[in-house]
């Protein structure tokens, strides 16, 4: 059994270039970014994104770095158990090689995700992250060749996620958890899911989703 863990729609964007002219903006992007693409983030760019749409939600690679420090680093990645992908809000998908790293530091994985929206990738044969563009939600999962295809979701049916994956052992499944802050998935999930599954009445932060399906996993 392989399975791909897929963040959905995570809030994660570049800094549009006709929004960099503020003196404020572009003096906190140049100090960290240099002359990469500059990741748009809530804090460092608070004015901006109070002025876009769903304000609310974007910005927000933070929520992101928590689920891959986790993921990444954990042995059933490094044990080639699972992958991971992540897909963002403008249909851009992320896959990492099978001894890629993600730093601890914030600031650092800001930096490494400019690399690589400003080369196309970051660092190279396994420890390669890359980027490609134009990539919904139904290339990924098709891509994934999973067999079962479950989501996780306030509105799915609470029962056990790991009794559940222990009676797929002989198939390949995805599962799809979101990767923003508040409000509902932007992609056709429960199209693309044989399966919706909830954790429990309470709704749980990217940490504790991404830790309670490593604890679920049948290996």
């Amino acid at each position: 059994m392989k399975i791909t863990l897929a963040i959905v729609d995570a809030e994660l964007e570049v800094v549009p270039k006709d929004k960099l002219g503020g003196v404020k903006l572009r003096a906190s992007s140049d100090a960290l970014f240099g002359k990469r693409e500059v990741i748009l983030d809530h804090v460092l760019h608070a004015d901006l994104v109070r002025s876009m749409p769903d304000s609310n939600r974007r910005g927000r690679p933070d929520i992101l770095h928590h689920a891959l420090t986790l993921a990444i680093s954990s042995i059933p990645y490094r044990m080639g158990d699972i992958d991971v992908v992540v897909h963002t809000r403008n249909n851009e998908a992320i896959y990492f090689g099978p001894k890629a790293e993600i730093p601890q530091n914030y600031f650092e994985f800001l930096r490494l995700l400019g690399d690589l929206y400003t080369d196309g990738q970051v660092d190279c044969r396994e420890k390669r992250w890359a980027i490609e563009p134009n990539r919904d939600l139904a290339h990924i999962v098709a891509k994934s060749r999973a067999e079962v295809r479950v989501l996780l979701s306030p509105e799915g049916e609470v029962k056990g996620l790991g009794r559940l994956l222990k009676g797929f052992q002989e198939n390949n499944a995805i599962i799809m958890f979101g990767g923003f802050p508040e409000g509902g998935f932007k992609s056709p999930v429960n199209e693309l899911a044989d399966i919706s599954v909830s954790l429990g009445p309470d709704l749980l932060n990217i940490n504790a989703v991404t830790a309670e399906i490593l604890r679920s996993l049948p290996y």
